[in-house]
């Protein structure tokens, strides 16, 4: 081992929440460490239990499940920078093949949900007889939505990475993200369905020297994969371990994870008055309607009385869309929903 790696033979208690807490839990969780004397950040993300579930929700296939966990890792991994509670980030990916278009979305107090329009795409697999989902996408385009609280979202696309998502999504840590990172994914799958659903992030902090970085290369080229650490019985936290073999590595941080949909009453309503007029008369004949949320399947039905309510609001607008287009007195601002809308393009 070389000595630039400056590693110490006895465990560093300082902020460590070994004292405190497990860090081998079992269920979904996220975990957070530093190690070679603060010059590595290591995340480490078990999302098992939510893969299942989302399996189960959307009735995926083999390929969807891949490419929706391989989002879901990386987002929850990226969760884990959101500072303010009403934070939020989300993952689109929209491939050309049959896969179509999945989308995460992740929250600041480590919960998740997603969607897919095709749940169903066909099993490829390459010449090692192993599953191969960049048959299912093609050529994808991912983009990253960031908000922060009230404004709209910041956007970044990502080029698409002819090695798979992967291999973009460490694109877009590197490039949009400024990260000098190693990112791993893994989803694991047999017969039964999925078996594990792990992802890591070994990030170099402003502190990590050029000894350090050759070091960590070489344990990760030398490391055998993550399926092997699942079924030899280790847990994220001992891969951690293994991966920089550290004894004075710094565990932060154990959050637990979970879905959760924020769908609401009130936001089906404004979706549905987001219509125009014509759609709402034709709505407001029936006796009720049938909403279905795209991410949790919850359904929200509304009476006719309810649709007949949100066609008035929308007969009034154009007396309010008048009022709105007073002149602006001198010394003040406007802003509208184009120009906000900018910020997202």
């Amino acid at each position: 081992m070389k000595e630039s790696v400056k590693m110490t033979e006895e465990k560093n208690t300082f902020n460590d929440i070994r004292d405190q807490q497990d860090i081998h839990q079992k269920g979904d969780h996220a975990i957070f460490a530093e190690a070679c004397n603060g010059q590595l950040r290591l995340i480490a993300v078990d999302l098992t239990t939510s893969m299942k579930s989302l399996r189960d929700l959307h009735d995926l296939s083999p390929a969807a499940c891949v490419a929706m966990g391989e989002l879901a890792l990386t987002g929850m991994i990226l969760a884990g920078d959101l500072k303010d509670k009403d934070a939020w980030l989300s993952l689109i990916l929209q491939a050309d093949g049959d896969l179509g278009k999945v989308v995460v979305e992740c929250r600041q107090n480590m919960t998740l949900r997603a969607k897919t329009s095709s749940p169903h795409p066909e099993v490829h697999l390459n010449a090692a007889k192993q599953l191969d989902i960049n048959a299912n996408i093609g050529t994808g385009r991912l983009a990253v939505l960031r908000s922060f609280g009230a404004d709209e979202p910041f956007v970044s696309r990502i080029p698409w990475q002819q090695q798979g998502l992967t291999q973009t999504l460490a694109y877009y840590l590197a490039k949009s993200e400024q990260r000098r990172s190693c990112l791993i994914l893994q989803v694991g799958m047999d017969k039964n369905g999925i078996t594990f659903a792990w992802g890591f992030l070994l990030e170099a902090l402003p502190a990590a020297t050029e000894q350090t970085l050759n070091y960590l290369e070489q344990r990760i080229n030398n490391m055998p994969a993550v399926s092997w650490f699942y079924e030899n019985k280790f847990d994220p936290a001992q891969v951690l371990d293994m991966l920089v073999m550290d004894p004075a590595i710094k565990y932060l941080a154990c959050l637990p994870i979970s879905l959760s949909c924020s769908c609401s009453v009130a936001k089906m309503k404004a979706a549905l008055a987001a219509l125009n007029r014509r759609d709402l008369q034709d709505l407001a004949k029936k006796e009720h309607l049938t909403l279905a949320c795209e991410y949790c399947h919850r359904q929200y039905t509304f009476t006719a009385a309810d649709l007949q309510e949100l066609l008035q609001a929308a007969e009034q607008k154009p007396v309010e869309q008048k009022a709105a287009e007073q002149p602006v007195k001198p010394g003040t601002e406007a802003t509208t929903d184009a120009g906000k809308s900018e910020k997202s393009k």
